[in-house]
């Protein structure tokens, strides 16, 4: 049935790449992590290690910007990147 009904949504345009149930499970749990949700609940797994199996983050985890950044004063060392080194 799963096979049946991702044929006939490809050739109707609706998605455009074929994807597995696991995948949806995986965006869900991936989701619920980068809102800081907890996606072991969600997933309903006892282990941590299990949820984080499902977990996919693509470029790596987001971060939240500082509120605010220290003063690091004129004495800061100021790095240049040279294009001569090869």
């Amino acid at each position: 049935m799963w096979q049946r009904t991702m044929k006939k949504a490809l050739d109707e345009e609706l998605i455009s790449e074929r994807f597995r149930f696991h995948d949806i499970r995986a965006k869900h749990a991936t989701d619920k992590d980068e809102k800081e949700l907890n996606a072991q609940i969600a997933l309903g797994h006892t282990d941590v290690a299990t949820t984080k199996k499902y977990i996919r983050h693509p470029l790596g985890r987001k971060v939240k910007p500082l509120d605010s950044l220290p003063d690091i004063g004129a004495e800061s060392p100021v790095v240049s990147i040279s294009s001569t080194h090869k």
